[in-house]
């Protein structure tokens, strides 16, 4: 997969003299639990072309050519996906006609429509835009498939508060070290406010496993430099920000149960 992608990146930019990255990231491929998640995340990958608030690319889902979608419609399909397309809908009906129906219901169903649970997944999506899971299903899910796969298995709970995103870190660094945001991610040559910042990249990239590039872009950084500061940081006795990091998010989590 990674060449096919670094061939084609090569060919793009030659035709369209171009520099620079194609694709954002790297290809995943994810395990997702069938019975809750797969049928929410079909319906979360086909609307993505909607957006929210009438911020989309398109007004209708059939109006974008890039997207299987057309394919659960009965238009033609591909050799190559046609079992996979007929497979999916046998799980909405046994005879196609209702099945399409049944699909479409799903599909454009928006989130008002969506029950608790419903918009509970879609909005774990939405962090996996940021950070995205190998495994994707509850935590029996995971422990299930981890098991087929011999690997090792968290015997205690986190210790720290769970984040979806950066964003969210920075907020409680900054409640924690009682500091303004701008601090944070602004310029500063005070020293306190550097190791703070510090703290908040090992503890976001180690505990966290928060992409460089995307600590980078909070902190208005370059990606070397969010690497390096891992790095050093990684073969060092803990700071006293790092660990007071660490207890503010651990008493956050504790106050939360109470």
């Amino acid at each position: 997969m990674g060449r096919l992608l670094t061939r084609y990146a090569l060919y793009f930019n030659r035709s369209h003299n171009l520099i620079g990255h194609v694709f954002h990231g790297r290809y995943k491929s994810i395990v997702c639990d069938k019975s809750t998640y797969f049928f929410q995340l079909l319906r979360y990958i086909h609307r993505n072309p909607l957006g929210k608030d009438q911020d989309g690319l398109v007004e209708r889902l059939e109006d974008w050519p890039w997207s299987s979608h057309h394919f659960y419609l009965g238009r033609a399909t591909p050799d190559a996906v046609e079992k996979s397309v007929g497979e999916l809908l046998a799980q909405f009906g046994s005879d196609k006609p209702t099945a399409i129906k049944c699909y479409l219901e799903h599909v454009l169903t928006d989130e008002n429509g969506m029950d608790e649970s419903s918009q509970k997944i879609q909005d774990s999506f939405r962090k996996c835009e940021v950070r995205t899971p190998r495994i994707l299903g509850d935590e029996s899910f995971i422990e299930g498939v981890k098991n087929q796969v011999h690997e090792p298995i968290r015997q205690t709970p986190r210790s720290l508060k769970r984040m979806g995103k950066v964003e969210d870190l920075a907020q409680e660094t900054c409640r924690i070290f009682k500091i303004k945001d701008e601090e944070l991610y602004g310029p500063s040559l005070d020293h306190r406010i550097c190791r703070i910042r510090q703290a908040l990249v090992f503890i976001g990239r180690s505990h966290y496993r928060f992409t460089t590039v995307s600590l980078a872009s909070f902190l208005r950084k370059g990606e070397s430099a969010i690497s390096q500061i891992v790095r050093r940081l990684s073969i060092k006795p803990l700071s006293a920000e790092i660990e007071n990091l660490i207890g503010g998010l651990e008493n956050l989590d504790v106050k939360e149960k109470v």
